[in-house]
C-alpha cells in the first residue's frame, strides 16, 4: 500500500512539474513575442546591446565599452551572455533581448518549486502565472538589461534558502547558493549578494527559537558567499587592473555608493518624501496578484500564512528587499523586482488557503476588502486607457487604445464578479488570462505605433546607405544611444558645445553630422547648405525625454555616388 501511495505521489509530482514547464514555456514565448515587436528603447537597452557588439568586434572579453569608452555601470555577466544570441542571430533587438524571457520563465519555475513545497502544486502554478504576467516582471523580462538576470539569481539564492528551511540544510543548497550569489554579483554587483544575505539573516532571526537554520547553514552560506565573492574578484581584479582602477572607482563609487546616498539622474527626490515611492509600483507592477495582496499582507504580517516556516520564507523574501530599496535615495521601479516571486507565492497561497477554508476571520475580511481596493485601481487604469488616446496625437493609437480599454474593462469586471461570489481561483485565472491577451494585443496594436515615433533607426539606416564605414560621424544635442547601436560605427564623436561644433564644421574631410532640426535652423551660419548636404531626416518622438523630435543627418564632402 505504501509503495502504491509513493508511486502515486511521485507521479503527481512529475505531472505537476510537467505542467509547470509548460507554463514556463508559455511565459518565455510571450516574452519573445513582445521582444520581437520593436526596436530597442532608449536609453538602457541600446547601451547594453552596443557594448555587447563592441565586445564581439574587439575581442575584449574583460570589460565592456560603449562608443569606444569604458562602461563600468554593470559587471560583465550580462554582456558575456548576450554575445551568444548576437553571434548566432546577428546584432538585432531580438538577439539583445533573447535571454530576458528565458530568465523570467526560469524565475517563475523556481517560484513554482518553492510554492509547491509550501502550499501545493496548484499554488505553484498560480504563483508562476502571477509572476509571469505582472507588468513589472513582463517588462523587465523583455528588455535587454540586467534586471531579469538579477531576478533569476536572487530567486535562485532565495530558493536555496527556502529549501534549507523546509528540508534542513544540505550541501547541494550551498552549491546552488554559491552559483546564484556569484551570478548576482557578476550581473549587478553588491545587490546580488546583499539582498539574499539580508533575507537569510532575517529568516535566521525569525526562526531562532525553532533552530530551523543551524550552524551548518551559517557555515554553508558563509562558504557560498566567499566562493561567490571569489568568482567576482577573479574577473573584477583583472578588469580593474586593465582599466587603471577606473572600473572599481566608477562602478562601485558612482553606480553603487552615490546611488545609495543621492538620487542620481533625477531618479528619486527628497529622501523622506520619496519613502512611499514603491507602494504605487507594487499596486500597478504586480497587477494580477494585487486583488489578493491585502489578505496576503495581513496574513504574513500576523504570522498566519501557512505554518511558521512558510510564513518566514515569504517575509524573508519580501521585507528586506522592500526596506533596503526604500531607504536607498535613487529609486526606480525595477529595484524591488526581486521581491515579486515572494509576492506571487503569498498571493497564490491566499487563494489556496481560502479554498481550504483556512483563512481566519481577519483574512476573510481582507479578502473581501481586496475586491474594493482592486476595483478602484481597475477603474483608474481603465479610465486612463480610455482617455489617453485623445491626448496622444499618433496615428493608430486611438483604435488600439479602444481595443485595450475594452479588454481591460472586460477582464477586470469578470474577475471582480467571480471574486465577490467567492470563486477566487477562477477570478485569478480570469485576471491572468485576460492580461495575457492584453499584452498580446498591446504588442500587436500599440508597439507598431510607437515604433513609428523612433527616429534613430531610420537615420542610422540612411547614414549606412549613403556613407562608407570610414566616414566619421558626429552628433550635436542628441545623446540617445539607439543611434550608436543601429549605426554600429563606433566611435561617434559627441560635440559638447558650439565651439566643438564649429571646429568640426570647418574641417574639409568627409564627415556626417546628426543634429535636431531646431538646432540646425538656429546654426545655419555654422552649417551652410553649400557645404552640408542633407542626407536624411526623420520626425518622431524622443521617448526618453517625452518630447517631439525631428532628427537630421548632414553630409560633408561625401563621394557623389554615396551622397545621392
Amino acid at each position: 500500500m505504501s509503495d502504491t501511495l509513493a508511486t502515486r505521489t511521485d507521479g503527481e509530482r512529475a505531472r505537476s512539474t510537467r505542467i509547470a514547464l509548460l507554463i514556463a514555456l508559455a511565459i518565455c514565448l510571450l516574452g519573445w513575442f513582445i521582444a520581437s515587436g520593436s526596436t530597442l528603447f532608449d536609453r538602457d537597452e541600446p547601451r547594453f546591446a552596443q557594448a555587447t557588439v563592441e565586445m564581439l568586434h574587439s575581442g575584449n572579453w574583460l570589460y565592456p565599452t560603449f562608443n569606444g569608452t569604458l562602461r563600468p555601470d554593470k559587471p560583465i555577466l550580462v554582456y558575456w551572455l548576450m554575445t551568444l544570441p548576437m553571434n548566432w542571430f546577428g546584432a538585432s533587438a531580438w538577439s539583445a533581448r533573447a535571454w530576458s524571457p528565458v530568465f523570467l520563465s526560469a524565475s517563475a519555475f523556481l517560484a513554482f518549486f518553492v510554492a509547491r513545497r509550501l502550499f501545493g502544486a496548484r499554488t505553484g502554478w498560480l504563483a508562476m502565472l502571477f509572476l509571469g504576467i505582472a507588468p513589472l516582471t513582463l517588462f523587465e523580462g523583455t528588455f535587454a538589461t540586467t534586471d531579469a538576470l538579477l531576478l533569476l539569481c536572487i530567486t535562485g539564492a532565495l530558493t536555496s534558502l527556502a529549501f534549507s528551511i523546509t528540508d534542513g540544510f544540505r550541501i547541494t543548497h550551498a552549491v546552488w547558493m554559491s552559483v546564484a550569489l556569484a551570478g548576482g554579483l557578476l550581473a549587478k554587483g553588491p545587490v546580488g549578494l546583499g539582498v539574499p544575505l539580508l533575507s537569510a539573516a532575517l529568516a535566521m532571526w525569525l526562526l531562532r527559537k525553532e533552530r530551523a537554520l543551524d550552524k551548518r547553514f551559517v557555515v554553508g552560506t558563509t562558504i557560498a558567499s566567499l566562493i561567490a565573492i571569489g568568482a567576482f574578484l577573479a574577473w573584477g581584479i583583472p578588469a580593474d587592473s586593465a582599466t587603471g582602477g577606473e572600473f572599481l572607482r566608477r562602478g562601485l563609487g558612482h553606480d553603487v555608493l552615490e546611488r545609495i546616498a543621492t538620487p542620481l539622474e533625477s531618479h528619486g527626490g527628497r529622501w523622506f518624501a520619496s519613502l512611499p515611492y514603491y507602494l504605487p509600483v507594487i499596486v500597478v507592477g504586480f497587477l494580477p496578484g494585487f486583488l489578493f495582496l491585502p489578505p496576503a499582507l495581513s496574513m504574513f504580517c500576523r504570522g498566519k500564512l501557512g505554518d511558521r516556516k512558510s510564513n518566514t520564507i515569504v517575509v524573508a523574501w519580501i521585507v528586506p528587499c522592500f526596506l533596503l530599496m526604500t531607504v536607498v535615495s535613487t529609486k526606480l521601479p525595477h529595484y524591488v523586482l526581486p521581491m515579486w516571486p515572494g509576492l506571487a507565492i503569498a498571493c497564490a497561497a491566499v487563494v489556496t488557503l481560502a479554498e481550504r477554508g483556512e483563512l481566519d476571520s481577519t483574512g476573510r475580511l481582507m479578502l473581501r476588502h481586496g475586491a474594493w481596493y482592486f476595483t478602484f485601481v481597475a477603474f483608474v487604469l481603465v479610465a486612463g486607457f480610455a482617455v489617453a488616446p485623445f491626448f496622444i496625437k499618433l496615428e493608430g493609437v486611438r483604435t488600439g487604445g479602444i481595443v485595450l480599454t475594452v479588454l481591460l474593462a472586460t477582464t477586470f469586471t469578470l474577475a471582480i464578479v467571480d471574486h465577490v461570489r467567492g470563486r477566487y481561483r477562477r477570478s485569478a485565472y480570469v485576471l491572468v488570462g485576460g492580461l495575457a491577451v492584453f499584452w498580446l494585443a498591446t504588442a500587436t496594436l500599440l508597439l507598431p505605433v510607437v515604433e513609428h515615433t523612433k527616429v534613430a533607426p531610420e537615420i542610422a539606416a540612411a547614414i549606412r546607405e549613403h556613407t562608407g564605414v570610414s566616414v566619421p560621424v558626429a552628433r550635436f544635442k542628441f545623446v540617445e544611444p539607439s543611434l550608436d547601436f543601429y549605426l554600429d560605427r563606433p566611435p561617434i564623436q559627441d560635440l559638447a558645445d558650439e565651439d566643438a561644433l564649429r571646429a568640426y564644421a570647418n574641417a574639409d574631410t568627409p564627415g556626417v553630422l546628426v543634429i535636431p532640426r531646431e538646432r540646425l535652423d538656429a546654426l545655419r551660419d555654422v552649417l551652410p547648405a553649400s557645404r552640408w548636404t542633407e542626407i536624411a531626416s526623420a520626425q518622431g518622438f524622443n521617448l526618453s525625454k517625452g518630447e517631439p523630435l525631428e532628427l537630421v543627418a548632414l553630409g560633408r564632402n561625401l563621394p557623389e555616388s554615396l551622397s545621392r
